[in-house]
Order: structure tokens, then sequence, then C-alpha cells
């Protein structure tokens, strides 16, 4: 009973302080991984470790991809962003939230989608979606980037937790994030069809890429 309550008392704690409202990442991945914070609590690891280890089954992923074993990276992808929510669920339930810390999960995060991305252009690389691929991977990147502009510009490494603006929000659905992409990935892998992931980035993409884009233009005028 204990446990449970544990359990319950973490993923109320990470919901509550999360900037993240997609139903993917608060009712399925948190869930799991405040199972997953309160067994290892006890352990000496340490939510950098997790982070760690977050990246590691990330590149796992990467490589079953590039062999064709969709089922197993859909799994191995799944389980990363797991424990991508553990690392700062860890961390609160500790307190030990650091200043390195809180700059270390969104580089590594960064750099998992970058990756994942270039390793998906040599998975089409001899496909008819090679260059959808590559406007995908530009799309992705350019998000990045827009992101870590706005947050130096901000001061702040990740942007703070905003009241839903609409019906679809609050029922959790975000299109362009890396928790929607992490979705989409493992969807459709599991279905056997990973040329979904380059659709998305590709043509939804380019469409919230140009709006982040044009949200960093205002931001700028207003400095």
């Amino acid at each position: 009973m204990q446990f449970n309550t544990q359990v319950k008392e973490n993923y109320r704690q990470a919901i509550e302080v999360s900037n993240v409202s997609d139903f993917w990442t608060n009712q399925v991945c948190r869930r799991i991984a405040a199972f997953i914070v309160i067994i290892i609590n006890p352990t000496p690891i340490t939510p950098n470790i997790v982070t760690i280890i977050s990246f590691a089954m990330n590149m796992a992923a990467n490589f079953q991809l590039l062999n064709d074993q969709l089922a197993l990276a859909a799994i191995l992808y799944f389980l990363a962003y797991v424990l991508d929510c553990a690392d700062g669920q860890l961390a609160r339930l500790r307190d030990v939230v650091s200043y390195f810390g809180r700059f270390f999960d969104p580089v590594l995060d960064g750099l998992k989608d970058l990756i994942t991305f270039l390793v998906l252009i040599a998975y089409f690389s001899e496909t008819n979606l090679f260059y959808f691929s590559l406007i995908g991977m530009f799309n992705v990147s350019a998000s990045i980037t827009f992101d870590w502009v706005r947050h130096t510009i901000q001061n702040r490494p990740k942007d703070v937790k905003k009241a839903p603006k609409n019906n679809l929000q609050k029922l959790g659905i975000v299109f362009w994030s890396v928790p929607t992409r992490n979705f989409i990935i493992v969807f459709s892998f599991i279905m056997q069809y990973p040329a979904a992931i380059v659709y998305y980035v590709c043509f939804p993409g380019t469409y919230f890429t140009i709006r982040k884009a044009w949200s960093l233009v205002v931001i700028l005028r207003e400095k």
C-alpha cells in the first residue's frame, strides 16, 4: 500500500510541475516513470545517470532501426522516453535538482532527436522517401534551434508551464513536440509503417516549424 501511495504521489507532483501537457507524456509515460522512480529511489542511481541511460537506450533503438528491427526499436524508443520523464521526477523526489542537470537533460534530448532523424535519413536513403526525410530532418533541427534561441533569450532551459488555450490542448493533443514525435515513432514502428514519421515531420512539420520561426521573430521584435 505504501509503495502504491508513493507512486501516486510522485506522479501527481510530476504532473503538477511539468511543462509538458500532451496525453502521451502525462497519461502513459509519466505513470510508468513514477513507478520506476520509486523503485530506483533507494539505489545509488542518480538522475543524471538515468538521463545517460535514456540516451544510450535511444542509441540502441537507432541501431535496431538500421537493422530493420522495427518492433524492438519501438520498444527501446518508448523506454528511452519513459526514462527521460523519470530523471526529472527522481531529481525532484530527492530534492537534488541541479543547475547542471537542468541543462544536461535538454541538451541530450536535442541530440537524441537529431541523431534519430539522421538515422531515419540513412534508413530511407535508397527509397523514394529520402528527400522527404531530408526535409523532415531540417524541420526537426530548425525547431530545436528555434527553441534553443528562445530559451536563451528568456534565460531558461525549458518553457514554463502554461494553461491550455483550447479544447484540443485540454485533451492533451499537441501537434508538434518531442513527445508527439516519440509517440508517432513508436506507433508507426509497431505498425511496421515507418514512413508515417517521415510524412509527419515533413508535411505538418513544415507548417509548425514556420509558425515557430514566426513566433521567435515576434519575441525578437519585442526585445
